[in-house]
């Protein structure tokens, strides 16, 4: 665990919100004895996810110019310090923030190539308190972005199989992400890795109280189960309530949506039909209904229970489309 100080002059506002300073040369942290100038994310005043406060750092020793452009990486700092207030609430923030490093720990240690990499972790020191930090690798931007230019269908089917095998990869060393969204996908060229883990559990190691009364995903993103455990578990009537298991399927369900907002770029919420899809492609759509079925599969050929039954799905349709 290493201490980052900060200049001074970075500062504190609202929530635990960072602020930088206008002149770029106070806004200097020393991370592993190197050190690195803060700049908001995107170029303007900001923080990504409402856990956290996000920038780009990059090394001082190396100065821009037409030629070069120094290597870039990203700080994520908690907005809940070590050292602050107590609740059941924002003790739960802090141990998620944890438990998001050390599962990025164990992607970078079992080398998942389609993972955000970890590069350093540790509490950073701003006015009198300390709050919990990592560092990680720089995408060119994040999937959102990216699809904002215009993408063949080849180019988008690709996309469905790179994000896959970083979900499937997560999966094999028992760890549900749970948060799959636009944002939660990062771009390295045409390579896409996911990242944000915040909301993350293992299959055979979690603190199951963690979610309680908590919403896990983002609004419009949610599984089924998920809103099943955030409205109906421990509410004393127990014949209303429906699996609240959130799983390996449920990540299953977060990727039928995502493939269909990278298809056409709306969420499917609702009953959906064929009339719903903008691609004349019935076999495409009639996959990404079955990842969007309410129930997970007992055997009745609902929506897919783990991931190799939907690469097995995905399979024909790539061929179909060259996509190798």
């Amino acid at each position: 665990m290493m201490l980052v100080k900060t200049s001074k002059k970075i500062t504190l506002i609202s929530d635990n919100k960072i602020r930088l300073d206008i002149d770029s040369y106070y806004n200097i942290i020393s991370i592993d004895g190197i050190e690195f100038e803060m700049k908001y994310l995107k170029g303007t005043p900001g923080n990504r996810g409402g856990n956290s406060n996000v920038f780009i750092i990059q090394p001082t020793s190396v100065e821009e110019s037409d030629d070069y452009e120094p290597e870039q990486y990203i700080i994520k700092i908690s907005k809940f310090a070590s050292n602050g207030p107590y609740s059941k609430f924002i003790d739960n923030r802090r141990h998620r923030f944890r438990r998001e490093i050390l599962a990025l720990k164990r992607a970078n240690q079992s080398k998942l190539t389609n993972v955000v990499k970890l590069i350093n972790y540790g509490e950073i020191a701003i006015e009198d308190k300390l709050f919990p930090f990592y560092t990680m690798e720089k995408a060119n931007s994040d999937l959102n972005d990216y699809l904002i230019e215009k993408k063949t269908i080849q180019q988008k089917i690709f996309l469905f199989q790179s994000i896959l095998e970083g979900i499937k990869q997560l999966h094999n060393i028992k760890i549900y992400h749970r948060d799959i969204k636009h944002d939660n996908i990062f771009m390295f060229g045409e390579e896409c890795k996911v990242g944000d883990l915040g909301l993350i559990r293992y299959k055979d190691e979690d603190d199951l109280a963690l979610d309680k009364d908590q919403r896990i995903g983002a609004f419009g993103w949610e599984t089924p189960e998920a809103m099943n455990k955030l409205l109906t578990e421990d509410k004393n009537k127990p014949e209303f309530t429906f699996d609240c298991i959130i799983d390996e399927a449920s990540d299953i369900f977060q990727l039928g949506k995502l493939f269909w907002y990278i298809l056409q770029g709306n969420l499917p919420i609702g009953c959906i039909c064929f009339e719903d899809f903008k691609i004349n492609d019935k076999d495409l759509f009639e996959i990404l209904s079955k990842l969007l079925q309410h129930g997970k599969d007992n055997g009745n050929g609902r929506r897919p229970i783990n991931i190799s039954i939907v690469e097995t799905l995905i399979a024909p349709i790539a061929k179909r489309y060259a996509v190798t």
